[in-house]
């Protein structure tokens, strides 16, 4: 099972260093702006997005349990910008983007 795991590791970590390898094709700026631009969509994606799908449901699980006491000092418009409201703007915004 060890030796499993070591060998499992050993080739995750070779394709690890394999893709920091720089490809030809990437010399020009153009290009390298490109697939930057890529890279950041594509791990957006696979973690960004999920993460800010279940930060907007623990924002909005949290408001709801925190509304009696936010709504009793005038603070439930705040609340609720912070918890839902940001983290669902976020979510529907562009891939890859910091922008919003």
């Amino acid at each position: 099972m060890v030796r499993q795991l070591r060998r499992s590791f050993a080739a995750l970590a070779c394709t690890a260093l394999l893709g920091t390898v720089p490809a030809p094709a990437l010399a020009d700026e153009g290009a390298e702006a490109g697939a930057a631009q890529l890279g950041s969509e594509f791990l957006d994606l696979l973690v960004g997005r999920p993460t800010l799908l279940l930060a907007t449901i623990a924002g909005t699980v949290y408001f709801g349990l925190s509304w009696p006491i936010t709504a009793a000092g005038g603070q439930s418009d705040q609340a609720w910008e912070q918890f839902v409201a940001e983290p669902s703007k976020k979510l529907v915004g562009p891939l890859g983007g910091t922008k919003g």
